[in-house]
């Protein structure tokens, strides 16, 4: 799905293709640490879940949005705190306050952005 430059997406891909590209890429990232990217099997959602080895729930998760051509990124609290000394993120914004309160969202972000943001997580400089 990568075009020339790593991290450049073809977004005019069908979804699962798009989903398939990020695992790969998100992948190939986290390679060698305690985290790792699945596809969400749940039937409807269209994105992919960042979990991290020995837990069960994931910890973070990436949407595409085709047509704007970028990501809604969010992660949990404390892996926002950790990845925030590495690099400089982008607006976030809080989910429903009430159901949600250690997740913080990333909307509309660039998918280079998310790949960056992959990058921290995973103790990485590009």
């Amino acid at each position: 799905m990568k075009d020339y430059e790593f991290g450049s997406m073809n977004w005019d891909a069908d979804i699962e293709m798009i989903l398939q590209s990020f695992v790969q890429d998100f992948s190939e990232i986290l390679e060698g640490t305690d985290y790792y990217v699945v596809r969400n099997g749940t039937v409807g959602e269209k994105c992919v879940n960042i979990m991290k080895k020995g837990e069960s729930n994931r910890v973070g998760h990436v949407w595409p949005k085709r047509k704007m051509q970028v990501v809604d990124f969010c992660l949990m609290t404390d892996l926002i705190q950790k990845i925030s000394s590495m690099m400089e993120l982008p607006a976030l914004q809080d989910p429903n306050k009430e159901r949600l309160k250690q997740w913080r969202c990333f909307p509309r972000i660039s998918y280079d952005k998310a790949i960056e943001m992959i990058s921290a997580i995973a103790g990485k400089n590009l």
